[in-house]
């Protein structure tokens, strides 16, 4: 029986175009026009990084308050000295597309974070113009595109995955696309390494408010575009992630994190 090989030389090829050559150096310094939400957490943060886990699935009547969404997602924003963003790729690029399900004092629907404000009129200018755009807050850039109940399309975009539709929200990470990596194509390594930074600092936010999350791989990027209107890749949706209240798999056997090393 003869064996078809697959030629993979396009992953090298891709690779080799994005790779980032010697570029001046620059300093990204952010503003914090928002400033740190105030939260009693009452948890050191070795003791989050080291329970964090990622959630299997969850428990469709769990919720999150309002005030611990908002905390969540405050998280995410850049920060001038305040991992990891402080690493300064550049300007935040990525925001986040949000399937509100559970969350007590907010309505389903479907909202969106804005993490740079200068992307704001950009953004709405290529979504869809029925999206209300209402602050859900004053000074905080989360906005509500539409109410409504929103598992569904969420569970679709997320390869038909309960998870992406049984959590309290899930999301996806829409990131500037076309002008950056049509400009400088090593851009594109720095958008997911922001998206995996995001994901990160969303997995220890749920773990420091009693959640979990989970992020998510798999998913379709064209019915994520579709949802939002947008018909080009000046904006690409590019990872996702939810978070809500985790079931627990009595199959799975859990040890105390790092047992096997001697004291």
């Amino acid at each position: 029986m003869s064996q078809e090989c697959v030629n993979w030389e396009i992953i090298y090829h891709t690779a080799n175009l994005t790779r980032k050559p010697a570029t001046v150096a620059q300093r990204h310094e952010f503003t914090d026009p928002y400033g740190f939400r105030d939260e009693a957490i009452g948890m050191a943060a070795a003791k989050i990084i080291r329970q964090r886990r990622s959630a299997i699935a969850f428990d469709r009547t769990g919720s999150v308050t309002r005030a611990q969404f908002l905390a969540i997602l405050d998280k995410t924003l850049p920060r001038s000295d305040c991992a990891p963003f402080d690493v300064e790729l550049g300007d935040p690029s990525l925001h986040l597309l949000i399937f509100v399900h559970r969350v007590e004092g907010l309505s389903p629907g479907l909202y969106f974070f804005i993490r740079n404000d200068k992307a704001l009129d950009p953004i709405k200018s290529r979504t869809r113009s029925k999206f209300v755009w209402e602050p859900v807050e004053n000074n905080f850039p989360l906005f509500l595109l539409e109410k409504g109940a929103f598992r569904q399309q969420a569970m679709m975009v997320s390869c038909h995955q309960e998870i992406a539709g049984h959590s309290a929200f899930s999301l996806g990470m829409i990131a500037a696309f076309k002008d950056p990596v049509g400009g400088s194509p090593f851009a594109y390594r720095q958008l997911f390494w922001e998206s995996g930074m995001i994901g990160q600092v969303l997995y220890l936010a749920a773990e420091a408010h009693g959640v979990r999350g989970t992020g998510i791989g798999c998913f379709f990027d064209d019915a994520v575009h579709e949802i939002l209107g947008l018909a080009d890749n000046h904006y690409q949706s590019l990872y996702h992630f939810t978070i809500g209240k985790p079931v627990e798999d009595p199959r799975l056997i859990t040890h105390p994190p790092y047992h096997h090393l001697s004291r």
